[in-house]
């Protein structure tokens, strides 16, 4: 069983190699500098994917600096919150607070 891949390995080995003699050189350029190309694509996605997690803690730093930094200025302009809505008083009509 054995014999039969590494035989089916040489093979396709040996037809790789007659094929890349016979095409133009400059496809066998490209056709070498393929393996580095995909393993440069694979190391930028594998670096992407695993500093993932550190993009999401950098993006919920910024997001809860930003939320706090508006809640100071929203506390300092004498408003009311609504939930998470803010009124400020400035914005208030005077009445009974009909449209119509």
């Amino acid at each position: 069983m054995f014999d039969k891949l590494f035989a089916c390995i040489g093979l396709m080995v040996c037809l790789a190699l007659a094929v890349h003699m016979c095409v133009p050189s400059r496809l066998q350029r490209r056709m070498e500098a393929l393996p580095d190309t995909v393993l440069r694509w694979l190391k930028e996605r594998l670096i992407w994917r695993f500093n993932a997690r550190e993009r999401r803690r950098v993006a919920h730093r910024v997001t809860v600096a930003a939320i706090s930094r508006a809640r100071q200025a929203a506390n300092e302009e004498n408003g009311s919150w609504d939930g998470n809505v803010y009124r400020p008083k400035q914005f208030e009509r005077p009445g009974s607070g009909k449209l119509h």
